[in-house]
């Protein structure tokens, strides 16, 4: 089929970004609207086909995002509440049209710097929310004293009326501060100032906003992953900091191994009060719920209990030293929450789609002597692996709301590396 012209391409699908913007409130908030909204979706790819010549831009997830639909439409086969499941399907479904989007927008270093702008501007978006709207911890008197006087609203979000929890708000700004971070780097090291200092200006107060609000949850498991974060950044950009936190790391398997690795544990993640878990500590609890996580992986290991029911599903089935009036939301564990969700071969894809990204990032950092595109490859590598750690002990399921960033995340790994493939192939002699 013959491409058209730009000229001539479809409104819509010139601003696709924005359509997505339109049809998010319908796909990611409960209410009967959402099922007709689903059609707006691969209408999108079919008007893409049409106009372009194909459905979507090939990448290396594109098997392992194939194994995540599939087994999210099995999971829905066993779902014991189809209407319960439903917004983390529409969400799923939601984030990987955002994350072909995405791969569509950064096929050149403008359009890469496009999207890391939207992409932060999104990430303030969701700091305006998650302050108007989130339960705040009480750990630290000094942090607890700033929280008690920020703002609050009174009608709650559909989906979370109870409010955000904190801990979901730290995972959230773990897929943005990092980012924002070595980008900051760029800007203050680059050689030839090509860009505006105002611009510069500009990251900085956004990034020392969001990493003040990042501190401001108390969620011990957010710090850690916060730590590792800029870690992973600071070994990557720096010689001397790589050999320091290669120390660190031994020295900190060291201490753990003559202090106890579960007091340690207890300290990192202890979020959830008594009341909730009786005489357990947060790691008791967690181990509470991971033990049947666990049995449920043993029960349903093929098409897994359906997106989003291990909430109810497992106070049915599995006994667990946890108050019953507490809601339990997920596995406290991203890989044990997806098992559950989409079964083992959902989870087997799952994590297929951390070794593809850790892989395309680890070839751009390698190979790549552009260091705009080196720079945002350590910092999505950065975002990634300190979202891991912080997933060992809490999760953002697929499919919840700001999911989407995790997706966005992918596709720029997949971006940087076809940008750097594009370049090689430029560069090549004739």
């Amino acid at each position: 089929m013959q491409v058209k012209s730009k000229k001539h391409q479809s409104l819509i699908l010139k601003y696709t970004p924005l359509w997505l913007f339109v049809l998010s409130p319908f796909l990611l908030f409960p209410g009967p609207t959402k099922v007709p909204a689903l059609l707006g979706l691969p209408f999108l790819w079919w008007l893409n086909k049409r106009e372009k010549g194909y459905f979507i831009r090939r990448t290396p997830f594109d098997w392992a995002i194939f194994g995540l639909l599939l087994m999210a439409l099995v999971s829905e086969y066993a779902t014991v509440d189809l209407n319960f499941s439903l917004p983390k399907l529409s969400g799923l479904l939601f984030h990987i049209v955002i994350f072909y989007t995405v791969v569509e927008t950064v096929r050149t270093r403008q359009g890469l710097r496009r999207s890391l702008t939207l992409y932060f501007l999104l990430g303030l978006l969701v700091l305006g929310v998650g302050i108007l709207n989130t339960q705040w911890l009480s750990k630290v008197s000094i942090l607890t004293a700033i929280t008690q006087k920020l703002p609050s609203v009174v009608e709650k979000l559909p989906g979370v009326e109870s409010g955000i929890h904190p801990n979901q708000l730290a995972g959230t700004l773990l897929w943005i501060f990092p980012l924002q971070a070595a980008v900051l780097w760029y800007l203050f090291r680059q050689k030839e100032k090509t860009s505006p200092k105002w611009v510069t200006s500009i990251v900085t107060v956004i990034f020392a906003i969001t990493l003040g609000v990042f501190i401001l949850t108390q969620s011990r498991g957010g710090w850690v992953g916060g730590i590792v974060a800029l870690a992973i950044l600071g070994a990557l950009l720096n010689r001397f900091i790589r050999w320091a936190v290669a120390f660190g790391g031994v020295g900190g398997v060291i201490a753990a191994t003559v202090i106890g690795w579960q007091k340690i544990g207890e300290l990192l993640v202890s979020d959830t009060t008594e009341a909730v878990v009786g005489n357990l500590g947060s790691l008791g609890f967690r181990q509470e719920v991971w033990r049947a996580a666990i049995w449920g992986l043993r029960d349903f290991p093929f098409t897994g209990m359906g997106m989003g029911t291990f909430r109810k599903v497992s106070r049915v089935l599995y006994p667990m030293n946890v108050s019953p009036t507490y809601d339990i939301a997920h596995a406290h564990n991203q890989f044990l929450q997806t098992g559950m969700d989409l079964g083992i071969p959902g989870l087997i894809a799952f994590i297929a789609m951390w070794l593809i990204a850790g892989w395309l990032l680890w070839q751009t950092i390698r190979r790549t002597d552009d260091i705009f595109i080196k720079v945002v490859a350590m910092g999505i590598a950065a975002s990634l692996g300190g979202y891991f750690v912080y997933a060992l002990s809490d999760t953002v399921s697929l499919g919840a709301k700001p999911g989407f960033f995790l997706w966005w995340l992918f596709a720029f790994a997949a971006g940087v590396y076809m940008l750097e493939i594009k370049r090689d192939l430029l560069l090549q002699p004739d």
